[in-house]
């Protein structure tokens, strides 16, 4: 019979990786093994059966006594979630033409693979123009406030947290930050204040910064993403003074 000699167990690593990024081909050497004579062996077929449905995989059809070949795994990144699971090889001895032997079923062997693909962190929030009305000033000014999401994409276990930062080139605002939001959970609130210690305009745009967070262990790095605005009007206006003449 065809004698087969792998790594039984070993386990074939792609590691962590972003949505469309390309993992490298993961590869298992398998020997037919000569037992006494190449000549009077069986041939060794080799069916590769992957669990996970994001791995495709590519057994050897016909390996001859004394050779070797590789069954290689691919991985998509075409959506997020685990690249973890087994990878079943079925074992045929396959009998020589003209012998009247018949086709013989091996002992299977199986492999173990790991890694995931991560989805970067989705940012959504509404860009409503933010009004803090017209007030004199030294008034007091209500703040508002811009709701922000991390939308799940596909799975919140497989998707990073998300960062804001907020800037505008109007001085009299107050922004806000957020450091972390989960994917999935309820909306982060950044905050935008305004002056009215002195006169001047409140409008402006503010410039949203948004940053995926790569998850701990993964050794994935973080991501800057497409920024946003927000549009901003308002002002405030002094009182007007009159002077008494004596």
């Amino acid at each position: 019979y065809a004698k087969p000699t792998f790594a039984d167990g070993a386990i074939l690593a792609f590691g962590n990786a972003h949505v469309g990024d390309v993992l490298a081909t993961q590869t298992a050497s398998v020997t037919n093994t000569v037992v006494t004579n190449a000549t009077f062996q069986d041939a060794l077929r080799v069916v590769a059966n992957a669990v996970n449905g994001k791995l495709t995989a590519t057994g050897l059809a016909s390996l001859t006594a004394g050779n070797s070949g590789n069954v290689s795994v691919v991985a998509s990144t075409a959506t997020a979630g685990s690249l973890a699971g087994d990878l079943d090889l079925l074992l045929t001895s396959l009998a020589k033409s003209g012998t009247g032997l018949t086709d013989s079923s091996l002992t299977a062997g199986k492999l173990t693979t790991t890694g995931a693909v991560y989805d970067y962190a989705k940012p959504t929030y509404v860009a409503t123009t933010l009004d803090f009305g017209n007030v004199r000033a030294g008034a007091t000014v209500a703040g508002q406030s811009i709701a922000i999401n991390n939308l799940v994409v596909t799975d919140a276990a497989y998707q990073e947290a998300l960062a804001v930062s907020a800037s505008s080139a109007n001085a009299k605002l107050a922004l806000g930050s957020l450091a972390g939001l989960t994917a999935g959970n309820a909306a982060g609130t950044l905050t935008v204040d305004a002056s009215a210690a002195t006169a001047g305009s409140l409008a402006g745009n503010i410039s949203l910064g948004f940053t995926s967070l790569a998850k701990a262990g993964t050794n994935l790095g973080n991501t800057v993403l497409a920024g946003g605005t927000v549009a901003v009007t308002g002002a405030v206006y002094e009182d007007r003074k009159s002077t008494r003449l004596n």
